[in-house]
C-alpha cells in the first residue's frame, strides 16, 4: 500500500501517509462509530465532495469542505449518519 501512496505523491516523507489517515478517521466518524456501511457511504460521499469541489471550484477548499461537513454532520447528528445513540446510564 505503501508504494501506491508514494507513486501519487512521487516523494517519501514521515508524514505521507497522515493524510489519508486522518480521511479514514473523518469517514468512519461521519458514518457512525462501529457502523461499517455507514464508515462506506461516508467514504463515497467524501469522495463525492472532493471531486465536485475540484471540479467546479478549487482544489485549495477540498480538506476544508471536508472538515466542514464533519462539523455540520456532528452537529446535526452527533452519532453520525447511520449511528445510534447511546443510552444514558441512571
Amino acid at each position: 500500500a505503501g508504494a501506491l501512496i508514494t507513486s501519487v505523491y512521487n516523494t517519501i516523507t514521515p508524514y505521507i501517509g497522515v493524510e489519508l489517515a486522518v480521511k479514514g478517521i473523518v469517514a468512519i466518524t461521519i458514518g457512525g462509530m462501529g457502523n461499517t456501511y455507514g464508515a462506506i457511504l461516508a467514504g463515497f460521499l467524501i469522495g463525492i465532495l472532493e471531486t465536485l469541489t475540484v471540479a467546479y471550484g478549487s482544489a485549495s477548499y477540498r480538506d476544508a469542505l471536508v472538515f466542514g461537513l464533519l462539523v455540520v454532520i456532528l452537529l446535526v447528528r452527533p452519532a453520525g449518519l447511520l449511528g445510534t445513540r447511546l443510552q444514558e446510564r441512571a
